[in-house]
This record gives C-alpha cells, structure tokens and sequence, in this order.
C-alpha cells in the first residue's frame, strides 16, 4: 500500500483527484471505493482477523485499519509538510518508503501486540478528567 502512495514524488492528476475525492466525495466516489478500495481493506481486514483476538469487535477492528491506512495517507499528502520540518539530511537517513514502511510496520505491530496480549482493553485511552 505505502509503496502505491509513495512510489511517486509529485502528486499526479490522479492522486490528486483521488484526494480530492476523499475531502468532497462526488457520485464517481461510491463505485471507486466498491471497485478499488473495498478489496483493499477487506484484505487488510482478514489480516487483521489473523492478528486480534476472535472477540474483538467489527468496528475495533475497522478502525485498527483505518489507523494503518492513515499513517500511509500522511505520508503520501503532508510529503511537503515533512520536507519543511525534517531536514533533508535526516530525511535521506530515515525516510525513506523501506524506512517509513518498516516504522509503519513495527507501529502497527507493537499495538497490535498489546491488543493480543490484554483482549479486555483495560489500556483504553481515558478522557481528560474521567480517569
């Protein structure tokens, strides 16, 4: 997946379209997603499936996906943004798309982990002030 995103520099028409598509979904967005990403992220899904424990719930699961689908769309749209805030010497050292692959990887696995090893979530992220 990060590989498709960044395996170009610039933003090409398509990407941009896709983007925009993303932010103000037109009629062309439905059969798009049906089409070319569904697949996608049910793939990314039954992966899931193979990682979490068999309780864990449809939509838990869902936005586990969604966070790994994120961390790639970061880098593929704020490419400019990252450019600016690291410089280029470190960005050579370390991000390159092995690099930010193997980050994305290793992230994703170490929650992932975490999952497997407390099936109750008792980690869960409080609100401030409802601790």
């Amino acid at each position: 997946m990060l590989q498709r995103m960044l395996g170009q520099h610039d933003l090409c028409w398509t990407s941009r379209l896709m983007t925009r598509e993303m932010l103000q979904p037109t009629l062309a967005s439905k059969p798009l997603v049906e089409e070319f990403i569904r697949p996608q992220f049910d793939m990314l899904l039954s992966i899931l499936d193979e990682m979490l424990p068999p309780a864990t719930a449809l939509h838990r699961r869902q936005k586990i996906a969604f966070s790994i689908i994120g961390q790639c769309l970061h880098y593929r749209i704020s490419g400019e943004f990252v450019a600016i805030l690291i410089p280029e010497e470190e960005r050579r050292a370390g991000f390159s798309i092995d690099d930010l692959e193997e980050h994305i990887v290793n992230f994703s696995l170490a929650a992932l982990t975490e999952l497997a090893r407390d099936p109750a979530h008792s980690w869960k992220y409080a609100p401030h002030g409802k601790a």
